[in-house]
């Protein structure tokens, strides 16, 4: 298919466009990359539009061939502190599914609300440009967060908690620098990862039908991962055999404390993660899912 791909491309700080973009020509398709703005290519010589965060709805309108959209963020989290956050995006997304054909999300439980018809549930996926890289040996800080601290009283009191009961044994990464956290992703990220002991995910946001998409970059770079239980992670990844799911803090603890001294342990289950990332959990598998949809319902 012919593809008019509308998206922020090729910035330093996101990499996920420029992994989608990999993965359907992979998969034979014919890419066109524009950037969000004024499209100065003539949209009827393609099969459909691809966006993701687009907020230009009269341009969505004016395209002449049909619009699918692939948004990433959890719209509704229900944390009081993201009140104002929630709002805009429940919003957003009740006007970008107005006027657009297809919509697929990773956040299950929108999409389980949604009335149109016209919402499917699609996780992103791993970036196969980027390969298992060697694990790097040493580290003093063996227990790795990758993201912000921001995002909710709740994640935010867990990385808190983390912090105080680890000390210098728990990193961040990135660090804030200048009151601003540098978004590191690519084969940076991916040694980074690689190289920890334990990466832990903090128990927001999560729910039975979203996680981020942390959770399959982690594992498919090779990452050993201890994660909050989500219904819908269980059937991408086995309890203790590719990942490791704890219920509460308490538990996340036990589980820290557990494997932080069984390396034998943990190269299996980072092995057998990463084997099956690439096996099922590819953006080029959720590009696949996502053609296919497109195909039978808009063609």
């Amino acid at each position: 298919m012919r593809i008019l791909y509308v998206a922020r491309h090729g910035p330093r700080d996101n990499q996920d466009e420029d992994a989608i973009t990999h993965a359907l020509r992979e998969l034979g398709h014919i890419v066109e990359c524009v950037p969000e703005g004024v499209i100065r290519v003539d949209a009827q010589d393609y099969d459909f539009a691809l966006f993701n965060h687009n907020r230009d709805y009269e341009q969505i309108k004016d395209l002449p061939i049909p619009t699918v959209f692939w948004c990433f963020d959890l719209i509704d989290s229900k944390c009081p502190s993201l009140t104002w956050r929630d709002q805009d995006r429940r919003k957003w997304m009740a006007a970008l599914t107005e006027v657009t054909d297809l919509g697929f999300m990773s956040d299950g439980d929108w999409v389980d609300q949604d009335e149109t018809g016209k919402l499917h549930h699609l996780m992103q996926g791993a970036d196969t440009r980027v390969a298992f890289p060697e694990m790097q040996q040493g580290n003093k800080q063996w227990l790795l967060f990758t993201g912000s601290k921001q995002g909710g009283l709740k994640r935010t009191s867990c990385i808190d908690e983390l912090t105080k009961i680890y000390k210098n044994n728990f990193e961040i990464f990135p660090q804030l620098r200048r009151g601003r956290r540098r978004r590191i992703h690519g084969k940076t990220l991916a040694h980074k990862i690689a190289g920890a002991r334990i990466c832990i995910a903090p128990d927001f946001p999560c729910t039975n039908r979203y996680v981020s998409n942390r959770a399959v970059l982690t594992i498919g770079f090779g990452g050993f991962l201890i994660h909050p239980y989500s219904e819908m992670l269980t059937h991408l990844y086995q309890d203790r055999k590719e990942i490791v799911y704890y219920r509460n803090r308490s538990e996340m603890h036990a589980l820290i404390r557990h494997y932080s001294t069984r390396p034998e342990e943990r190269r299996e289950i980072r092995q057998a993660g990463y084997a099956r990332t690439m096996r099922d959990h590819t953006y080029i598998d959720r590009c696949r899912v996502l053609i296919d949809t497109v195909q039978e319902r808009l063609f």
